[in-house]
């Protein structure tokens, strides 16, 4: 009959089920999420195990077939199969030959079965393995293992940026299609609620007013002089045991109150620059947003959505 997931684990077995993966992959002592996965894995629970490389998945993998592993026992019961389905076949090869040097593990007796996605969709599989009683009354655990993508920082910003670009570009069009459809009807879409509706499903809002100076000097120098003085302030603020010193209570956020000091100590011409920066990017704002909705999309090569 197939494999039932235990209501109750073995406290004893699971005590050997530990203390022999240490000894066989020479590791000093399981990680909690190993251990963990694996009691998730014995009772039937689904699990995802989302961490790093190197993390210590394999553990995780192989802890349900060492449950029921005793030395020497080729008991019936004892013959279960973990199929792990992962894409990568250098992968797969890597963890073949590490089962294949442990010994028994792999040696149809402790049995891990590692195969593609393609093949585990194949109707050959299905017909040759999966219809197999023996296969499907001892196999006790299916792992999958997904592909991650590894950037380095400057990929990573780079195809953040793009998808950004995309998300912009998408809305833009969907506006452009509703503007080109209230044409006819000769509608305010600023006062339209179905325009407004789109508008805010695909994403574009229409623009804010412009910033006072204040306001302006706090969104350019957010992450330059107020988060210096932020941080010089709470180094000499902390007291010999490492605890920040209580500040005077006010409804004024604390990084605010920095960036206060900071922008009354700007000269008059400083400021009222401040006061033009954000007057041209208020203006640059509000073209943008009009020429989303009443263009259509740009067709040159160099914007091409690809």
């Amino acid at each position: 009959m197939p494999y039932k997931p235990l209501a109750e684990l073995d406290m004893v077995k699971l005590e050997n089920t530990s203390k022999v993966l240490c000894d066989l992959f020479k590791v000093s002592s399981l990680h909690p999420h190993q251990s963990q996965t694996g009691y998730n894995t014995l009772r039937g629970i689904s699990t995802v195990l989302d961490i790093p490389t190197g993390g210590g998945k394999t553990l995780a993998f192989w802890y349900p077939l060492f449950y029921y592993w005793a030395p020497g026992n080729i008991d019936d019961d004892c013959q279960k199969i973990v199929l792990v389905v992962g894409p990568l076949t250098a992968l797969m090869e890597f963890q073949a030959i590490g089962l294949a040097q442990k010994g028994n593990l792999a040696e149809n007796k402790y049995r891990v079965t590692l195969i593609s996605p393609e093949m585990a969709t194949s109707s050959k599989f299905h017909s040759t393995v999966l219809s197999s009683d023996l296969f499907c009354n001892n196999i006790i655990s299916l792992f999958l293992l997904p592909v991650v993508e590894e950037l380095d920082e400057e990929e990573a910003t780079s195809k953040c940026l793009h998808i950004e670009m995309m998300n912009v570009r998408i809305g833009r069009w969907h506006m452009y299609r509703a503007q080109r459809l209230k044409r006819p009807l000769k509608m305010d879409y600023t006062r339209d609620p179905w325009a407004l509706l789109l508008m805010k499903l695909a994403g574009i809002n229409s623009p804010q007013k412009a910033q006072q100076a204040f306001q302006q000097y706090m969104h350019e120098s957010c992450e330059t002089e107020i988060l210096l003085a932020v941080t010089a302030h709470c180094q000499t603020s902390m007291e010999e045991d490492g605890v920040l010193k209580a500040s005077k209570k006010t409804n004024t956020p604390f990084c605010t109150q920095v960036a206060c000091e900071l922008f009354t100590q700007l000269s008059a011409t400083e400021q009222a620059a401040l006061h033009t920066r954000a007057a041209a990017d208020a203006k640059a704002a509000k073209e943008a947003y009009q020429k989303s909705l009443r263009h259509s999309p740009s067709k040159a090569p160099e914007d091409r959505q690809w």
